[in-house]
């Protein structure tokens, strides 16, 4: 995951940008955490060897 700290810090963004940017690395987390979940899930399946689950 990239590092979102490491900025130019004499930017000082809006209150408004810095909430929309604060929500888009939450959209960006929920996302990589969602994808690990299936993840997990595929891995699950695949260790209860059931062939007629689809």
């Amino acid at each position: 995951m990239k590092d979102k700290t490491k900025k130019n810090e004499d930017y000082q963004p809006s209150t408004q940008e810095s909430k929309i940017e604060e929500f888009l690395n939450l959209i960006e987390e929920i996302d990589d955490l969602y994808q690990k979940m299936q993840y997990i899930g595929r891995i699950q399946s695949l260790l209860k060897k059931q062939p007629f689950d689809n």
